[in-house]
């Protein structure tokens, strides 16, 4: 029997979190190896860190950086990947556009909170960027069904985070992008994402008021 795939990362969702979505859509199980700054700087000097960064994915001697492609690796390895080439690249473009978004907000996160600047980007950026994802629901199936095609994929996975990202934070989109906000519904009831969603294995969200991970590991 195979070891479990290991996720090293900071005990909180963060970038880690797609990873462990698209594990458990997939129905695999998987071990957390939690580090803190000083863990961390050790696997930098090590180099067992490519790109001195966390999070990191291990399949016993097979090691992967960068959470995206690691998320994407499982997609393709367990079937949540799109039919063909078209619904695969479908499926990078929405993902790739959650990253863009998700850049636009970093910087108002870290290394300090900016309170004004969230609250803008809440109002007036997130509620646009809904819209581009509800137009590109829409054109699947009349956006009652999956992101891409006719079954779960990485796509759905992203969209996920994003719309909980929206409600936890309290940004706009809610009323504009109906299909948006449906879709997460979906995705939160397969039976292995609801299990792994309600269980205590999954950690705590960080709202922008909250401290960061590494603050975390000081106090």
């Amino acid at each position: 029997m195979s070891a479990k795939p290991r996720i090293t990362y900071f005990p909180v969702r963060g970038r880690a979190e797609i990873i462990r979505l698209t594990l458990a859509a997939a129905g695999v199980e998987w071990e957390e190896n939690p580090v803190n700054p000083e863990k961390l700087g050790q696997l930098k000097q090590s180099g067992d860190a490519p790109f001195g960064q966390v999070p990191l994915y291990h399949e016993g001697d097979f090691t992967l950086a960068q959470s995206n492609a690691i998320a994407r690796y499982i997609a393709r390895k367990h079937h949540l990947y799109g039919k063909d080439d078209k619904e695969a690249a479908i499926i990078d473009m929405i993902v790739d556009g959650h990253i863009d978004l998700t850049n636009k907000v970093i910087p108002l996160l870290y290394p300090s909170v900016n309170k004004e600047g969230i609250e803008k980007f809440g109002k007036e950026t997130a509620p646009v960027w809904a819209g581009y994802f509800e137009k590109l629901l829409a054109k699947n199936n009349g956006g009652k069904g999956w992101a891409v095609g006719d079954k779960l994929s990485l796509a759905d996975i992203s969209l996920y985070l994003l719309v909980e990202s929206y409600e936890l934070h309290g940004f706009g989109g809610s009323s504009s992008a109906p299909l948006l906000f449906g879709l997460k519904d979906r995705v939160a009831a397969v039976p292995s994402l609801a299990a792994y969603i309600k269980s205590e294995k999954r950690y705590p969200c960080l709202l922008y008021t909250s401290p960061s991970p590494r603050d975390r590991q000081k106090s």
